[in-house]
């Protein structure tokens, strides 16, 4: 075998296309990218090496005796947790795991994370110091590592410990490989030399009209088939083995056609045609194995893909996707058709995934005519190994039809979903999509929607025909989860079929998160979906309910010595999530079997008994009866009784009834818990329910397998299927089958299985004490019900029992559907306990208005059996409130009871109280006062029964004089009145006068003016309210300024403030200042030259101090000379 490639530079044209193809006879022709390696040398510790020159700067495939082989990596995949260890923390090109922290170092490897669960990105380490690894963020990447993922270390020689495993030396050109003890002649070696085995990727796209068909296509380190650009390639009758990166890799390449091709061992993706690649077909192909290894495929999204097709007008047909790493199909576009495929195991490296996908994603383009028909999807595996799911989990995100954000324009008709550990559809903020007639089967969930933040509100979803089976109970039939609290606004579902024939109460799960970033989690049956969401009205259950267990014997004494409740409630502990919650004894008989445990809570609540240990070896069955004051569920199962109070069993959910009932649950191997309880838990708000006869023992019990009785089977192929049945069979439609049984293309069928060891539900028995009826139903078998009469033998039911007015004992009737063929009994169900009224009624309840002068009476159970006397007068009939007016009755002057009636004594006498005469008395008087900012009210009378209203609010007692403070209240702000009293109505209403603002203002502002002795005083605000004093004098108002005289007057002589008014408070005082007597001078000499045009001033005591002013001007300072110019100037022109 030599390896070469085929380099396209050609085109043919329609009718005449270029083709690649094998002539004559045998085997396809191969094109390889394989080099044999040989003559190897032993490097010591059963690893040796191979140097071949053909190699390139990479190897991404080696076979071993023609099987693909892992690189070597730290820890083996054999390790625990499949050799994911766990990243502790990080940062965007560094991880930190102290368990690496020791032994070797790592840099020159590379590292493989996970970085969450659809997403495993390779990158080379640069650095290691301690247990922290730096790796260099390639560009081929959008995503950072998440602390609790998973990682392993791989391209590194130290590695090789493991028969396979190998490492490539670029610089060398030599193969590692790990053979132990075996001698590498005992193998055959192969590893990829170069990228593409065909390569077509002319831009202009001439590349045009090529066929390829009878070819084998092996060992491309990347690509078997390049193709960019281009259109009308055919590939077809080929086999591509063994690829680096994916068999087909397609860009903007139209009309392309993968048709009958077997593609087995892609490390990336089979087949992928990118969102330009309109128009092209994958036929009736087999890929197989793609991404067999985690450490070996690309980085970022859309990698581990079995087909994605991108473009518009596309066709997925017949095609079989198996064992996918990732996704099976993946389709994006308009006018898809996925059509008949098979898609088997898959998810098996990433999850968050399904066999077939779409998204659409921000971009929110509506999408229309996306078809997805008559495909078999099967085995979601699921990838819980290096994620944030627990390796036992029973569930990881691994979906069977996905539709993810925004998706819209789908029609899922006729496909088959089974056996995926997640959702079996699941529709993630989806839109326009229809589901008809679908078979979903074994999913952990089968239909589940979820609108969160990612995308547009889930609406317009039709869900019609389909066949929801869930094989176990734990599996739920459905589970819708809505932000916006809109569960029922998502779509319309009516006419399917809800199977879960081991548990039909509680196969409906909501979650709702209205106005609250936690959800609201409720749970509920068939009945109640319908009653509350007003969806599948016309949807069925379960033909026939099939046992969970058999219960053997009992092994030891009950756990809780006081499940009767004989005396007492104790050994219990009873709370609500919030609210109150109240547990008592109740000797009422509630149930027929005397007292019992009575559980009453405002909101979500818990019952715990604690009974000590349990083993995981051992099953457990706790038996109880329960009755409700409604219909409602409860829940039970075990838990540790200290903290963190875990639940450790499984859970089991029954629907409580307004008539007693009894249940049994299983607990199969519980985790070992020294000090466990038992724990009923309701989620109903304002419910009341009683316990009794709680039995929690050891048990001798047969499970049930369900594939006893359940029998599933497809059909993926194009032509009918004959399988042969081994008994007695029926359908979801109750449809019955034996001998053999056809299955068409490309479907399915369920059945379960009613011959040998089936057991129908025992009939619900509904007994009525008032009416003394006794009614028994099946919704099956209702002509088979037979029932025994204090222990005589069994007959036929046919019409409901008359009881009569008799006392019969809890189980004095006794029914069950009769054995036939292909059918076992039913178990015993008892009648409830019937008794004869002859109960005592309690008293009327009185209501006394003295005020209204009403008296009303009422009964909570008897109402229209109420008897009045008036005054000592006979007993007459009560026919409401009676009007007492206004006048004086003595207590008594009316007596009331409930008069007896059939199994019932009349009631004690109850006394109506007094009333009296009521007056009018006079309003309170109130006393305001504005500038000391108080507000009183008195009553000569009646004092204590003042009330005030403030500011409109309601009347309370009036405790006080009120501060009203220095604020403006208007009229009315208070209002104030005479409550009714003992002797009295109430008075009018007095309203409170207005309060102003009483402020303190500045003082006056005083100018004085001791020159020309004159005092004057001014107020910004108050000038007309400007009072003063002169010499001790009274205050009197000020009018104008004040003229001093040229006289000495001391400070303070005058004193002038601001009087007191409505509005404000009178002001501090001012004092004047000090007035001096001035004493004359000689005015200045004054020497004018007329020649010389000046004008001199002198003074010979006050030279400085001389003013001057020019032709009546103001005076100013004189400094020097005049300089009066060649002018003719006035005597006294200057002064």
């Amino acid at each position: 075998m030599r390896s070469f490639r085929v380099i396209v530079n050609g085109h043919g044209s329609a009718g005449n296309p270029i083709t690649f193809t094998a002539f004559g006879t045998g085997a396809n022709p191969v094109i390889t990218a394989f080099v044999t390696l040989s003559q190897w040398q032993s490097v010591g510790n059963g690893v040796y090496e191979s140097q071949n020159n053909l190699l390139g700067s990479s190897v991404n495939v080696m076979l071993l005796n023609n099987q693909p082989q892992g690189m070597g990596r730290y820890p083996n995949a054999s390790a625990v947790n499949k050799g994911w260890m766990k990243i502790k923390s990080h940062t965007n090109n560094t991880i930190t795991d102290p368990d690496i922290a020791s032994g070797t170092n790592w840099k020159g490897a590379e590292v493989v994370i996970r970085k969450n669960h659809w997403v495993i990105d390779r990158h080379p380490i640069t650095a290691q110091s301690g247990g922290t690894i730096t790796y260099t963020q390639t560009n081929n990447t959008n995503y950072f590592p998440t602390d609790g993922y998973g990682y392993f270390i791989q391209n590194d020689l130290r590695t090789l410990d493991a028969v396979g495993e190998w490492y490539y030396n670029p610089a060398s050109k030599k193969m590692y490989v790990y053979f132990g003890t075996t001698p590498p002649s005992s193998y055959a070696v192969q590893a990829s030399a170069f990228d593409n085995l065909v390569n077509s990727n002319k831009a202009d796209g001439q590349n045009a009209y090529l066929t390829f068909e009878n070819l084998t296509f092996s060992g491309a380190n990347a690509h078997a088939f390049s193709l960019s650009y281009g259109s009308n390639i055919l590939v077809r009758n080929c086999s591509l083995e063994f690829l680096g990166n994916s068999a087909i890799s397609a860009y903007q390449a139209t009309y392309t056609t993968v048709e009958k091709c077997t593609i087995n061992g892609a490390q990336n993706n089979g087949i992928y045609l990118n969102e330009k690649c309109h128009n092209s077909k994958v036929l009736a192909n087999t890929i197989s194995n793609t991404m067999s290894f985690p450490g070996l495929g690309q980085n970022g999204d859309h990698k581990g893909l079995g087909v994605y097709v991108g473009g518009d007008n596309m066709l997925v047909e017949q095609n079989s996707v198996l064992n996918t790493g990732y996704i099976g199909i993946y389709f994006a576009g308009e006018s898809i058709t996925v059509k008949n495929n098979l898609i088997d195991n898959f998810c098996l490296f990433k999850d968050d995934g399904s066999g077939i996908y779409t998204f659409t994603g921000s971009a929110n383009t509506k999408y229309s005519n996306r078809k997805v028909i008559g495909n078999i999807i099967l085995n979601g595996i699921g990838a819980r190994e290096g994620s944030d799911v627990a390796v036992d989990s029973k569930s990881a995100p691994a979906k069977g039809f996905y539709a993810d954000d925004n998706a819209t324009g789908i029609l899922l008709e006729n496909n088959t979903i089974a056996k995926t550990s997640d959702h079996g559809i699941f529709i993630h903020n989806g839109r326009d999509i229809n589901l008809n007639a679908n078979t979903v089967f074994d999913n952990t969930i089968q239909l589940a929607l979820a609108h969160d933040e990612l995308g547009d509100a889930i609406t317009n979803i039709t869900s019609t025909g389909n066949i929801f089976f869930s094989k176990t109970p734990d599996q739920l039939i459905g589970k819708f989860s809505n932000k916006d609290a809109d569960i029922a606004g998502m779509g319309k579902f009516d006419n399917n079929f809800y199977v879960r024939p081991f548990d039909q109460a509680n196969i409906i799960q909501t979650e709702q998160f209205a106005q609250s970033s936690s959800y609201t989690s409720k749970l509920y049956d068939l009945d109640s979906w319908k009653y509350s969401f007003k969806q599948d009205g016309s949807t069925s259950p379960s033909p026939v309910i099939l046992p969970q267990f058999k219960l053997n014997s009992y092994i030891g004494n009950n756990r809780y010595q006081n499940g009767n409740f004989d005396n007492n409630a104790n050994g219990i502990m009873f709370y609500a999530s919030s609210g109150s919650a109240t547990s008592g004894w109740d000797n009422s008989n509630k149930m027929g079997s005397g007292g019992s445990l009575k559980l009453t809570s405002s909101n979500p609540s818990f019952l715990l008994i604690n009974f000590g240990s349990v083993d995981a070896s051992k099953k457990y069955i706790l038996r109880f009866t329960v009755v409700g004051n409604r219909e409602a569920n409860i829940s039970a199962f075990i838990r540790q009784f200290n903290s963190p109070h875990a639940i450790i069993s499984s859970v089991s959910t029954v629907k409580v009834q307004t008539m007693s009932k009894t249940y049994e649950c299983l607990f199969s191997f519980p985790k070992t818990e020294a000090n466990a309880c038992i724990t009923f838990s309701s989620d109903n708000s304002d419910f009341t329910y009683w316990l009794d006869n709680i039995e929690f023992k050891e048990a001798n019990v047969a499970t049930s397998n369900p594939d006893d009785y359940i029998l599933f089977d497809y059909n993926a192929t194009a032509t009918t299927k004959k399988i042969t049945l081994s008994g007695s069979y029926v359908d979801h439609k109750n449809k019955a089958y034996s001998g053999s049984v056809n299955i068409p293309p490309y479907s399915s069928i369920i059945l379960i299985k009613i011959s040998g060891t089936s057991t129908p539900t025992s009939p619900i028995v509904t007994g009525d004490n008032d009416r003394k009826t006794l009614i028994s139903t099946h919704s099956q078998f209702q002509s088979e019900i037979v029932y025994s009469e204090n222990g005589s033998e069994f007959k036929a039911y046919t019409d409901t029992i008359k009881v009569g007015e008799v006392a019969r004992a809890a189980g004095y009737w006794k029914f069950k559907i009769k054995a036939a063929d292909g059918r076992n009994e039913s178990e015993l169900v008892e009648s409830p306990a019937f008794t004869i009224i002859t109960a005592t009624p309690k008293a009327p309840v009185l209501t006394a208005n003295d005020t209204a002068n009403i008296l009303t009476a009422t009964h909570d159970q008897y109402s229209s059996e109420i008897v009045f006397s008036e005054n000592g007068g006979s007993y007459q009939g009560y026919t409401g409130a009676i009007s007492v007016g206004n006048v004086s009755r003595s207590a008594g002057y009316w007596k009331f009871k409930i008069r007896s009636g059939a199994n019932r004594a009349e009631s004690a006498v109850v006394s109506s109280p007094a009333f009296t005469v009521i007056t009018t008395p006079s309003a309170p008087v109130l006393a305001a006062d504005d500038i000391a900012n108080t507000l009183s009210a008195t009553h000569d009378a009646y004092a204590g029964d003042i009330v005030v209203s403030e500011n409109g609010g309601n009347f309370q007692s009036y405790s006080g004089t009120i501060n009203v403070g220095n604020v403006a209240r208007p009229e009315g702000y208070w209002k104030f009145k005479l409550r009714t009293g003992a002797n009295h109505g109430e008075s009018a209403v007095v309203p409170s006068p207005a309060f102003s603002v009483t402020g303190t203002p500045t003082a006056p502002v005083l100018t004085a003016d001791d020159t020309a002795n004159i005092l004057t005083a001014t107020h910004d605000q108050y000038s007309s309210e400007i009072v003063f004093s002169e010499n001790g004098g009274s205050y009197q108002s000020y009018t104008g300024a004040i003229s001093v005289g040229n006289i000495s007057r001391s400070a303070g002589y005058w004193k002038f403030k601001i009087q007191s008014s409505k509005n404000h408070v009178e002001s501090n005082v001012v004092l004047s200042p000090a007035f001096s007597l001035a004493n004359e001078t000689s005015p200045p000499r004054i020497i004018g030259d007329d020649i010389a045009n000046t004008l001199t001033a002198t003074h010979n005591e006050f030279p400085e101090n001389i003013m001057y002013s020019e032709n009546n001007g103001s005076f100013i300072h004189y400094s020097s000379p005049i300089i009066v110019g060649d002018v003719s100037r006035p005597s006294g022109y200057w002064q």
